[in-house]
């Protein structure tokens, strides 16, 4: 008989209150975002945003994955871009998979644009 797979019951909680903070001020990131002319730039803007803990990054990410709109959609690019963490910059993706399906294409700041 095998053994069952435990899984921690200690596992971090989003804050959620610093979620809803981020949502707050996403439209103000993603303009600051189309004005940022480097790479450095974008991620020192959104350092508050990769700041915070693995599970509350995941939670705002997946929040914005249901926002369904162009600067959700610019914030999941960003994070896909920028983020620190592997888990992260992949939930950013699968966010943005999510959201083409639902025809909300991201404007992309032009720092993140891949080079020609």
């Amino acid at each position: 008989m095998t053994a069952n797979k435990k899984t921690p019951t200690d596992s971090p909680q989003a804050d959620e209150a610093r979620v809803q903070l981020l949502l707050a001020r996403r439209q103000a990131f993603a303009e600051e975002l189309h004005g940022c002319t480097s790479r450095a730039e974008a991620q020192r803007l959104l350092a508050d945003v990769f700041a915070a803990d693995q599970a509350t990054q995941m939670a705002l990410l997946k929040t914005l994955a249901r926002t369904r709109d162009s600067d959700a959609a610019d914030l999941l690019l960003a994070a896909h871009e920028l983020a620190p963490l592997k888990e992260v910059r992949k939930e950013a993706r699968r966010g943005l998979i999510q959201l083409a399906g639902a025809r909300s294409i991201p404007v992309g700041p032009p720092s993140l644009s891949p080079p020609l």
